[in-house]
């Protein structure tokens, strides 16, 4: 299974937290921090709901032909050409 973040990701991510005189490595714990600490948040339900609803929804549109089902190759396949058309 692939990991969810590489530390390369935190990297692009850090300068959400940059402030003026500090340094990417304090910048890049402190998000990690932040990240390790939203781990320990009480459960939402309500966006677990609305995911279920979403899902639901989503199953339910290609069930009734509305909508297509592709694999994930194709899909990043063709969200590359989309955005290089941009």
């Amino acid at each position: 299974m692939a990991p969810i973040m590489r530390i390369d990701g935190l990297r692009q991510c850090g300068h959400v937290r940059d402030r003026p005189g500090s340094s990417a490595v304090s910048s890049v714990s402190g998000l990690t921090h932040d990240l390790i600490q939203s781990l320990d948040a009480p459960r939402d339900n309500g966006v677990e709901d609305a995911w279920e609803r979403e899902i639901s929804q989503r199953i339910g549109e290609v069930d009734a032909g509305q909508a297509e089902s592709v694999e994930r190759g194709e899909f990043r396949k063709r969200i590359r050409a989309k955005l290089k058309r941009q």
